[in-house]
């Protein structure tokens, strides 16, 4: 999955000639063609066992004053270090929670990239239902993980962010591009603001993934399109959703999978960095005219508004 979002997006790319120049589209794609997506976690860390026996040899004493606690501890950095087996090599990024591997709970979804190496991990869970099923059509798990996929493809992308390969986010994007992208990028401004949103979740962190989510469904679609003319797939007809293509069907468990509701009392905590998800499904579909002409909504109406934004 992560290949072929990765072809859709360096088409994209490839056709953005109205805000990126030659030295900017060749930088964004050489980032595009370096980065990697996979699953990591220190498996270790859930055998009991392993952890008692890596920790053992941590010398602590609540009475002992920070320089001492500071010298235990690099003596044991340096017990990790001269081990040869791979159990204590886990143990010693563990001990240093070095970025590269990434560590988190297995139980919890968690999608994030790191700059250094440009790539994308993410937690074993999104590999599970409700989010992924191997055994279900392909159009359902594009609609769900390949959207969460495409919008981390799209969120590092975004020049707002500081995500660009390495630590060259200056010398790889030229003032004009940059420019340009920001103008494009007002419509969008125009538009979220509109929204029924509370002020104070109004900020730019969720303008980002308002942005993220228009272009990542874009991402995703032509992934999922691209993948079913390539390998010759035919979509199944499902009993209960028969009169539905797959392309439809793509677009509803998009919907469904962002489906959320919460008491009126208390409300989201995850508002506080995203706005809601009937917002961010709403901003993106009414977006993208492809949703628009298949659903055959009516011009100029909620969901097909004349004047539409578009970065990617």
């Amino acid at each position: 999955m992560s290949e072929v979002l990765k072809l859709e997006m360096k088409k994209i790319i490839n056709t953005k000639k109205d805000i990126f120049d030659d030295k900017t589209k060749n930088a964004l794609i050489k980032k595009l063609d370096s980065m990697k997506v996979n699953t990591k976690y220190i498996q270790t860390l859930y055998d009991t066992k392993y952890l008692e026996k890596c920790y053992e040899n941590v010398v602590y004493n609540d009475k002992d004053d920070v320089n001492k606690t500071y010298a235990n501890l690099q003596k044991l950095n340096q017990i990790l270090i001269d081990a040869e087996d791979n159990k204590n090599k886990d143990c010693l990024k563990l001990m240093r929670n070095d970025p590269p591997l990434f560590i988190s709970d297995k139980e919890e979804h968690y999608i994030k990239y790191n700059q250094e190496e440009n790539y994308i991990f993410f937690t074993p869970l999104f590999l599970l239902e409700p989010i992924f099923n191997e055994k279900l059509p392909f159009f359902y798990n594009f609609g769900t993980f390949g959207t969460i996929l495409a919008h981390k493809f799209i969120e590092l992308f975004n020049i707002n962010e500081n995500h660009l390969y390495g630590q060259d986010k200056n010398k790889m994007i030229t003032d004009d591009s940059k420019k340009k992208f920001s103008k494009k990028a007002e419509c969008f401004t125009k538009q979220y603001n509109s929204e029924s949103v509370d002020k104070a979740i109004k900020d730019n962190r969720t303008l980002q993934n308002f942005i993220a989510d228009s272009g990542g469904i874009k991402l995703a679609h032509k992934a999922y399109v691209t993948y079913i003319n390539k390998y010759k797939i035919k979509v199944p007809r499902i009993r209960v959703f028969d009169k539905y293509t797959g392309e439809e069907l793509f677009f509803i468990t998009y919907g469904i999978i962002n489906c959320e509701k919460y008491a009126s009392k208390g409300g989201n905590n995850n508002m506080l960095f995203n706005s809601p998800h009937q917002v961010r499904v709403r901003g993106s579909l009414k977006n993208y005219k492809p949703f628009s002409e298949m659903f055959k909504c009516g011009t100029d109406k909620k969901m097909n508004p004349k004047n539409k934004c578009e970065l990617w």
